[in-house]
């Protein structure tokens, strides 16, 4: 249990030094997401709604 505590409070003080490099990271990935969802309703259409969620 401790060992958790321990970790979570390095990745907290590492997100706070690195929030750009991560926030800038999590937007690429949040972006690429978007334009693979966008690309794949226009190819098949309805199909991937159902599919995705």
């Amino acid at each position: 249990m401790g060992r958790h505590i321990l970790c979570g409070l390095g990745v907290a003080v590492a997100g706070k030094m690195r929030k750009r490099e991560i926030s800038r990271v999590r937007g690429f990935i949040v972006w690429t997401y978007e334009v693979v969802y966008e690309f794949c309703l226009l190819k098949w259409g309805e199909n991937v709604q159902k599919f995705m969620f």
